[in-house]
């Protein structure tokens, strides 16, 4: 019987992404401990069943968060086995916190480090890190919970530039400035890798042997910070969306309109009738998912970094529907930077605010406003033009090649290669075998 390897896995819950990039480091897991029965628990919660969906049979699921319950509180109180041999969180500070508190080896990957605001809080961290191996050496669980939720209130971001300090190793995605925001924090930096895309690495090298469908995606969460109405009406208009392209598009493969459970339930039972050849489905989970955009003649979806980096990897076309999120329209100017291709693009800052990023983490009743008006009647001559400039390009291979090794060249400058999630299971083996 082969030797188990027991790990403790977070994924902070705010979208698809964090859950579908610990998702693709198991993966990894799996090539590098071959000989390893690899067992990894995870706090359960409806959108981790959602990416899963009983297919990663290496996860073994624990009593959910109750009402009110952050994860370190839940951490701290289930039933966690005495085995576990490591943590590894993706995103998710509270699991870092606790994973230090134990003394456990703790490893915490990051896709964000350009985003999050360190410097408002780097004078406190010293006094802050005190005051944390303090209630470590009382053993006071109560006096961390407390500590984690005034973190919390303060600002999500402080705990995420404490857990870098907390982490026996970070794995931060690259992206613009990152390097040089390490150079400031040299504390950390010295045990702080770059990597970059974190895709699962048994899906990076299999062929795109087929393109047989259109792909519109509104990924298997619901964008956070915003009520389920404000899903809906987002949802509603991308649906409108994409059947006009349904028949602007010169493509007879099927599409595909995947959404969160509930928003399906909710447009299915809108649009009891849609065309022939045009599927309205729940979220794909994270394998299924990875093998419909490798295999799509163009993917439609929001600008958010895990769908765009995997298109790029696997060189499908992308066209970007309205920003979701508060981050999403400085993610989207970013790749423009880069090169990457825009002028099959409706998203908010492109449209209503000529380019510039006007909207912030927090404005999500002015990016609601204006995904309103971009689904409006008004709009319909933009939508029109926007769709037949995808479908130039889908039906012209000059065009399409150079649209496609655009996209990719701008993810690469940004992010670099496509082999994170193997450089993090590596440099996690490597540190793990020498304790």
């Amino acid at each position: 019987m082969s030797e188990s390897l027991d790990i403790l896995g977070s994924a902070q819950t705010f979208g698809f992404g964090a859950i579908a990039e610990m998702a693709a480091i198991e993966g990894a897991f799996q090539e590098e401990f071959p000989d390893r029965d690899l067992n990894c628990y995870l706090l359960d919660d409806p959108k981790l069943r959602v990416v899963l969906d009983g297919e990663r049979n290496s996860f073994r699921l624990l009593e959910p968060l109750k009402e009110r319950e952050n994860n370190l509180e839940a951490l701290l109180t289930r039933d966690i086995p005495s085995t576990i041999d490591m943590v590894v969180s993706s995103y998710d500070t509270a699991a870092v916190f606790y994973g230090w508190f134990q003394h456990k080896p703790t490893y915490y990957y990051d896709g964000m480090l350009w985003f999050w605001d360190f410097d408002s809080y780097k004078e406190e961290i010293p006094a802050l890190m005190e005051q944390l191996k303090e209630i470590k050496s009382r053993k006071d669980e109560q006096a961390l919970k407390e500590f984690y939720q005034k973190c919390l209130e303060r600002d999500f971001h402080l705990t995420v530039i404490l857990a870098y300090h907390l982490a026996d190793q970070v794995y931060a995605r690259n992206a613009t400035q990152v390097p040089e925001k390490l150079q400031s924090f040299p504390e950390f930096a010295k045990k702080t890798q770059i990597v970059g895309s974190v895709i699962d690495p048994r899906f990076t090298s299999q062929p795109k042997d087929r393109q047989d469908h259109v792909l519109v995606s509104l990924s298997g969460s619901l964008a956070p910070l915003i009520s389920l109405e404000q899903n809906l009406t987002f949802a509603r208009g991308a649906l409108t969306y994409a059947l006009e392209g349904f028949d602007i598009l010169s493509t007879k493969t099927p599409w595909y309109f995947s959404c969160h459970p509930k928003i399906h339930s909710a447009l299915s039972g809108e649009n009891p009738k849609l065309p022939e050849g045009f599927n309205l489905v729940p979220s794909f989970p994270y394998t299924q998912n990875l093998d419909m955009i490798r295999r799509a003649h163009v993917l439609i979806v929001s600008p958010g970094f895990s769908s765009v980096q995997e298109a790029a990897c696997f060189q499908t076309p992308i066209s970007f529907l309205p920003e979701q999120n508060g981050g999403q329209p400085t993610g989207f100017c970013t790749l423009r930077d880069a090169g990457y291709p825009t002028d099959t693009n409706l998203t908010v800052t492109h449209h209503l605010y000529d380019g510039e990023i006007q909207i912030g983490e927090y404005d999500v009743d002015r990016l609601y406003d204006g995904i309103s008006t971009l689904w409006s009647p008004e709009m319909a001559g933009t939508r029109r033009e926007t769709l037949q400039n995808l479908d130039k390009i889908l039906t012209d291979q000059t065009l399409l090649s150079e649209y496609v090794m655009r996209q990719r060249e701008a993810v690469s400058k940004i992010i670099g290669g496509f082999d994170g999630a193997k450089k993090i299971a590596q440099g996690i083996k490597n540190h793990f075998t020498q304790q």
